[in-house]
């Protein structure tokens, strides 16, 4: 049952209501040249920011890192494709493609082209804990390559907080950090797609089927489909090309693209490890055609 309107006379005033909404989602495809790409983590989140930038000649930014004074990627290839000002190539309504791990906020401004990457969460939750194994062995989040970039001769002191040592504490332990990561990817997931504007996109669709993905892509950022275009960009950044490994061929360092496959959860997670995920996504999960 619809609840009335007790602002002014208690009356149902659906045809105004609807109107309203009408209206809201026509300002909706204005956009302000920023595509936010939301992840839980570890869903191929930055390999889609690297392929938008590249195929809108737009630059890629992700804030953690900016606000740190380190570069996105310590691979020379990638910095080449996605700084925004490609040679010969023209420039799309886009000029920023931005990455976040962080929930919307409930007063959302920032664009109305958002693009929600979701990865089946067993695999998520399985490249995670991998993530937070490598984290708590090296003793650094940032990636190898990165870390060749300083500019200074030394690394710089840094006293980690007792707020990130506590962190890793607890993401250390095997159990905990399954369940922090499932029941973030099913919160995460859920808040992002309270927007009506949000566009899903599954990581094993654009790992299996790049092109189309892609052109639907284009499709919803309201830009002329080139089939070419979408072409070079899904060689030049395919996970072979950055890494110079085959998907599957899986690197053990602390680095960004680790394997690049669909079902690894298969040989990584123990029953009771994916009965806890189950538990915890299930509901979210169907309704984003995964299986559990």
């Amino acid at each position: 049952m619809r609840k009335p309107c007790f602002g002014c006379c208690g009356k149902d005033h659906k045809g105004f209501e609807m109107a309203i909404v009408k209206t809201v989602n026509q300002g909706y495809s204005k956009s302000t040249g920023i595509v936010l790409v939301p992840a839980a983590g570890r869903s191929g989140q930055t390999w889609l920011c690297y392929m938008l930038a590249h195929l809108l000649n737009a630059r890629f930014i992700e804030p953690y890192c900016l606000l740190r004074g380190i570069f996105h990627s310590g691979v020379s290839y990638v910095l080449d494709l996605t700084h925004g000002n490609l040679s010969g190539r023209g420039h799309s309504p886009y000029s920023l493609v931005v990455k976040t791990h962080e929930l919307p906020d409930r007063h959302f401004s920032l664009t109305c082209k958002v693009i929600l990457i979701v990865r089946d969460p067993r695999d998520m939750v399985t490249s995670t804990w991998f993530r937070y194994y490598v984290m708590k062995t090296t003793g650094s989040d940032l990636e190898d390559d990165a870390q060749s970039m300083r500019l200074t001769e030394k690394s710089v002191p840094r006293r980690s907080s007792l707020k990130s040592r506590l962190w890793m504490l607890i993401h250390g332990n095997r159990t905990l950090a399954i369940i922090l990561s499932a029941r973030k990817w099913a919160q995460f997931n859920a808040s992002w797609r309270n927007l009506p504007f949000t566009r899903v996109i599954r990581y094993e669709d654009l790992l299996q089927k790049p092109y189309e993905t892609m052109a639907e892509i284009c499709q919803y950022l309201e830009i002329q489909e080139d089939s070419e275009q979408i072409l070079d960009t899904v060689h030049k950044l395919s996970f072979k090309e950055i890494t110079g490994r085959r998907p599957g061929q899986e690197e053990t360092r602390n680095i960004s693209f680790r394997k690049g496959t669909v079902g690894d959860h298969k040989s990584k997670l123990k029953p009771y490890e994916l009965k806890i995920i189950k538990f915890i996504c299930n509901k979210e999960a169907k309704s984003l055609g995964y299986m559990l």
